[in-house]
């Protein structure tokens, strides 16, 4: 097996090539991108990936792991909400990691900034929903701000409601897919 590529698809993922690497003289633009981890070769045919499936590769996430609605790390946000909002798939994370969500709240109502990375936005919906209660969700809008992170990797938006007659509002995010 040594020094031969074999190329198998798996769902679009990676592809081992070959253990140790040997020397590669195939045209890049033949066969897909080569990335070293851990020993192994990694092939990634990149025009079969979609975002998400990019996402995951780089993530180093396989298997059911790389299953949009696993939470590997047990921190309960999936990989495709660590995907919309760019959050480290590699480890248990929280949504604070991305600095680009903000909360803020007065008497008269709450409001949410989040970010939605650029490479998600053809492949999530997320849903702004608002409640008084913590039972019943409605949607709310969320519109964009017109901002963009300072990297340029995410869209910034923001979500407000109104406090309900109890004098409280609770808003909350949905990822789906598109």
């Amino acid at each position: 097996m040594s020094g031969e590529i074999y190329n198998t698809k798996y769902s679009s993922v990676a592809h081992i090539v070959s253990k140790p690497a040997p020397s590669i003289t195939t045209q890049p633009e033949e066969i897909g991108i080569f990335t070293n981890h851990d020993g192994l070769i990694f092939m990634v045919d990149d025009s079969t990936l979609d975002p998400y499936g990019e996402w995951a590769s780089k993530s180093d996430l396989t298997g059911s792991n790389a299953d949009k609605t696993a939470t590997p790390h047990n921190d309960g946000i999936t990989n495709l909400e660590k995907f919309a909002f760019g959050l480290d798939a590699s480890k248990a994370t929280s949504y604070d990691a991305n600095v680009n969500f903000k909360h803020t709240s007065d008497a008269t109502g709450a409001s949410l900034q989040f970010p939605v990375s650029v490479d998600a936005e053809n492949v999530v919906n997320v849903k702004a929903l608002k409640s008084v209660d913590l039972i019943n969700w409605v949607e709310t809008t969320a519109t964009a701000t017109g901002e963009t992170s300072s990297d340029g990797k995410f869209k910034i938006y923001k979500a407000t409601a109104p406090v309900g007659e109890d004098g409280k509002v609770f808003l909350k995010l949905q990822v789906e897919e598109k």
